[in-house]
Formats: C-alpha cells, structure tokens, sequence
C-alpha cells in the first residue's frame, strides 16, 4: 500500500510539474489555455490521488482562468505574443458580443411582462376587422403602456414592430411623442437591424419638421453610414425617397470635402454649381470624392443612388486618365447600378471607354438578367447602347439577343421593352426613338472601340431579330391593339422588319374584320392609333404594288377578311370613311371593284353624312364611276 501511495505520490509531483511547466507556457501559446482538463488514465488509481488530481485540475483552469484576465488586461502581454494577437482579438471580441447579448436578453426578462402586454396589443391592432374606434382606444393604451421603455425594447425583432405599428396607425401625438423619446439615438437606431424601420417608418409617416430632422441628424455622418451593412439602405431610402432638391444637394455634398460638409447650402445645387462659383476648388473636391469613393469601391458597395449620383459627376468632371482609372473599377458593378438614372449614365460610360475585351464581360454579366433590363426604367438605356456601338453582332445575338428572343411575348406587352425592340429595328430613327436616348448616344459617337459601319451593324441585328418580332406580334396582335404606344411598336415591326408578314397581317385583319357591336357602339375602327397603322400599312400597299405586283398586300388580306355589311357599317364614321378612301388609294383594281360594289348601293346613304371622311370617298368614288 505504501509502495502504491509512492507511486502516486511520484505521478502526482510529476503531473503538478507539468502543469506548472503549461501554466508558464499560457502566454506565448494561447491556445493551451483552452486545454481539456487533464484525464486519469490509471483505473488502479487510489480515491486519495483522485482527490488529488481534481485539485490540481480545478487549480489548472483557475489558473488559467487569471492567465486570461492578465493577457486581457495587459498590452504588454499582447505585443510580446504577436503570433497570437489575432486570435485574441477575435475571440476577445466574440467574448464581448457574447456579454452584449446575455445582458440584452437580461434586461428583456426584465421586461417580460411589458413586451408579453405589447404585443397581446399589437396582434388586436393589426387585425383588419379592428373597428376604427376600438383601434384608437388600443393605440392609446399601447402607447401609455411602452412609454418611458422604448428605448429598451426598440432594438428587438419582435418589439420593434410594435412601436412601427404606433407610427402607421397611431395619432399625431403619438407620433411626436415617440420620436421625442427616441430622437437622441437616430444614428444608432439605423445601424441596428430592427430598429432602422423604425427610422424609416418616421420617415414615410413623420411630419416634416420630423422628417428634416432626421436627415440633419444624417449630417457629417453620410459615408459613415453608407459603409455600415445595415445603416446605408436607410441613408439610401432617405435620398431616394423622401429628401427634396435641397436636402439630396446637403446629403451628397458631404463627399466634396469637410467645409461643404459643415457649411450647408441653402438650395439646391449640382457639383457644376459649385464648381463655377469657385473653380478653384474643382482640384479639392474632385480628390475628396476620389478619397470617399475608394472605400466604397474597395468593399463592392455601389447599390445606392447617392454613390451612382457622385461617381457620375467625378466622371463628369474629372481628368481622361482619372476617369480611364475610375471606369476599370466601377465597370465590374454595372448590373449593380444601371437601375437608376446616374448609375445608367455611369454604365454607358463603361461601355464607351471600355476596350472589346471589356465589353465582352459587360454583356457576359447581363446574362439571364437581360429581360429585367429590358423592363427597368433607366436600364434599358445601357442595353441599347450595347447594341449601339458594339461591333461584335454575333455575340449579341447569341447573349443578348437570345435571350430577348426567348422571353419576347412578355416585352412586347411592356412599355419599356418594348422600347428596346423598336431600336433592334430601327436604329436612330428619331421617329421611334425618344430625344432623350438619342442624346446619350450621339455622345458615344466616335469612341475607340466601335469601328464597324453603322448600317452594316443595323442590318445585321434586323436580320436576326425580325422573325421572333413578326412572330411575337401575331400571338399578341389583340392585346397590342388595345393602346397607341403598342400600335406604333406594331407599326414598326410590320414596316421595317425583314420577312414574310402574311401571318400578322392575317391575325390583324381578322381583329379589324369583326363585326360591329350592338351593345358596344365603339369599334376599332374607330380607335385613332389603329386609323393610322392602316393608313401607314395602305401606303406601304400601294409602294408595294407599284414596284411589284406579286407582293403580299395588307388590302388584299383584309378584304378577304371583312364582310360586305361591315364594309358598309364603316360608312357610318369618320375614320371608317378614311379607311375606305385609303384602300382606294392603293390602286389595285381587285381591291377598288370589291369596294365599289360594297359601297355603290348605299351611296345615297353616304351622301346625308356631313364629316370629312364621307366627303372626300363621294368624291372618289364618283372620280372612279366616271
């Protein structure tokens, strides 16, 4: 027995050695601080030695527990471990956070019966058969009930919708009073992840000296909140949404250097404002916006309008090799930023300055986005530029193009794409293209990549497009007949595009061909948009039929469609009148027999019609009878 007591004796001096030996070892290796208590091997063990060991494990951790708080404590103790600086730092950090949280759910127990109240409260509010009155008298005791307490429960998921819910339903008062409680921490409220909407809400929902506030609470603080991953989209909301021409020109200034950050304006102003009121600043402000932007850039965050609004005017203003510098870092984010109308003018700069090899990764990065850019407001204008100066039409047709094609029957009922299917037709033609997108492209004009004739590249894109666009219009030709803007897309596709259009002119002619309605008494006849794609179509008839006889004729088609009796219903309006003259127009004598014989009988009944139309087909028809 003693021989055992010994030899655990001995392994105990040795194990105590040991620990020793680690605990000196705690500072220049961290991680053995972290070590699991050491285990007995030895079942033989005796119960005094295992007393022992607990004691010497429980006198390890404490010792290791005081070695922490020492190197926690110490910076001396850190600048001597710089292998292990990091690794304490961070775990430092998660230490703190950790703390931060259990005193956050600490002081929420400590409010447990407040919350749990709120929000038996809130799910009575919210309900939609809440009588107004009843939801008035709720509101109110919501509000005495939280009040005083809001800044402790702002913060969290579940209470902070809530206080939202005061500020959308809630009275004036409230309103002002729980803005007044909270109007001391703006700033850190829009970089919390739940209580930002409280901001925003008292944005949409505040009066306006509330809301001029919170954006002057924003001052000298912009690009600090557009680094910050939550705190930017509320400095985004505030710019985009609900600040004024002031406001923005305050907001955006910031970027120009610390003395237009302090010394607000007081109207509204661009950067070309300032510079020519002091053009002896131009070189400052342009290298405090170059320094703000750097940062931006460096972490990717180009979403907001107010970044696109700055990069735009630096571009604007700045140097060929500045803006050269400024475009091979920006032109990786151009899907990013081309929704809003800086961020467009910035990314068709992308695409003017940028080489072949450039523009290839331009449109390579549209790729399964393009129909969305088709239908955004100020994106489309960067897609027709593409198709506008890049010479490379076969990797057009296989990127962009391709995938216009096969999403084409849900652009030709939008507006906005079907602005970009009118350019794939007919280029710069000013009768189709809005001034505005001719402006922007004509200030491309002559840039270093596009060498290609223009024609030839016009020619090119309508070949490849117009049996899809002939197509789209023959499935959708009764919804594209509703409106005047859907019309004139029909008008250019059935003009200028290269192909056979039987099949849309069938489809059109059966839609016009119907008969009139007795309970509707307005035809589309009638309809003013669709008067002038005949008269367009007649005239593009008659063009056809001087030149070559064997040419599919819209009149031709139509006439097979329509019935005599509607014929003669046409009589009965205007534009149905000079519908009929200008068939007569054309001069094929198979279409003027067809309608002599229609219209011949009821002369008499033309001839009592006072409006022009009527008018001018007597005399034609008396010119022919002759």
């Amino acid at each position: 027995m003693k021989r055992k007591n010994a030899s655990s004796e001995s392994g105990s001096v040795m194990k105590k050695k040991k620990s020793e030996a680690k605990k000196k070892s705690v500072g220049p290796k961290l991680a053995s601080v972290f070590q699991k208590p050491l285990s007995l091997k030895k079942k033989s063990v005796s119960l005094k030695s295992k007393k022992d060991t607990v004691k010497k494990q429980k006198s390890v951790e404490s010792s290791s527990t005081e070695v922490m708080e020492q190197i926690a404590g110490s910076s001396e103790v850190m600048e001597q471990n710089v292998g292990s600086s990091e690794s304490l730092s961070k775990s430092k950090m998660q230490r703190i956070k950790a703390k931060e949280r259990k005193m956050r759910r600490k002081n929420m127990r400590n409010y447990y019966t407040l919350m749990f109240k709120a929000k038996k409260l809130w799910e009575s509010i919210r309900r939609h058969d809440c009588p107004k009155a009843i939801q008035g008298q709720l509101c109110e005791e919501l509000h005495t009930l939280v009040k005083g307490n809001v800044k402790e429960i702002i913060y969290a998921h579940d209470t902070s919708r809530v206080i939202e819910l005061l500020l959308v339903i809630g009275s004036q008062e409230i309103k002002q009073a729980l803005y007044t409680e909270m109007k001391g921490e703006l700033i850190k409220m829009m970089k919390s992840l739940y209580s930002k909407f409280f901001v925003m809400k008292m944005l949409k929902y505040g009066s306006k000296e509330q809301r001029n506030e919170i954006m002057t609470a924003m001052h000298g603080k912009v690009a600090e909140l557009l680094h910050h991953r939550i705190a930017g989209s509320v400095v985004e909301c505030a710019y985009n949404e609900y600040a004024n021409g002031k406001q923005r020109t305050n907001l955006v200034e910031e970027f120009y250097g610390l003395k237009l950050t302090y010394f607000k304006s007081d109207k509204a102003r661009t950067l070309q404002d300032i510079i020519d009121e002091n053009p002896a600043q131009k070189e400052s402000i342009l290298k405090n916006m170059k320094e703000s932007l750097d940062p931006l850039l460096e972490k990717g965050i180009l979403s907001h309008s107010i970044i696109h609004r700055v990069i735009s005017e630096y571009l604007t203003h700045c140097k060929e090799s500045e803006r050269k510098e400024m475009i091979n870092l920006v032109q990786d984010f151009v899907l990013e930023i081309l929704h809003t109308k800086d961020g467009s003018r910035v990314a068709v700069q992308c695409v003017w300055q940028g080489t072949v090899k450039d523009r290839k990764k331009i449109i390579k990065s549209m790729k399964t986005h393009v129909t969305k850019i088709c239908k955004d407001h100020h994106g489309y204008k960067v897609l027709i530029t593409l198709f506008d100066c890049v010479d490379d039409t076969k990797l057009l047709k296989t990127t962009l193009i391709k995938e216009i094609m096969m999403n084409i029957d849900e652009l030709v009922i939008d507006e906005t794409g079907r602005k970009v299917l009118k350019y794939l037709v007919v280029q710069r033609n000013s009768a189709y293209i809005g001034p505005d997108v001719m402006e922007i492209l004509a200030k491309g004009d002559g840039n270093e990549a596009s060498k290609k004739d223009r024609d030839v590249r016009a020619k090119e894109i309508v070949s490849a497009v117009s049996p899809g666009l002939l197509k789209a219009v023959t499935d959708n030709a009764e919804k594209l007949l509703s409106s005047g803007s859907s019309v004139v897309f029909v008008k250019v596709v059935l003009i200028h595009c290269i192909g056979d259009p039987t099949k849309a002119y069938e489809k059109i002619a059966e839609i016009i061909a119907k008969p009139f309605d007795l309970d509707n008494e307005f035809h589309i006849i009638q309809n003013s948009a669709v008067h002038l794609l005949l008269k367009h179509l007649f005239r593009l008839d008659k063009q056809r039929f001087q030149n070559d006889n064997q040419s599919v004729l819209f009149c031709n088609i139509l006439l097979e469609k329509v019935k005599d009796s509607d014929l003669v219903d046409w009589i009965n309006y205007n534009r149905g009148t000079f519908t009929l003259n200008d068939m007569l127009e054309v001069g094929n004598p198979n279409v003027i027999s067809r309608l002599c014989k229609a219209i011949k009988p009821v002369k008499g009944r033309l001839e009592k019609k006072d409006f022009k139309g009527a008018e001018l087909l007597l005399d034609k028809l008396d010119a022919l009878f002759v």
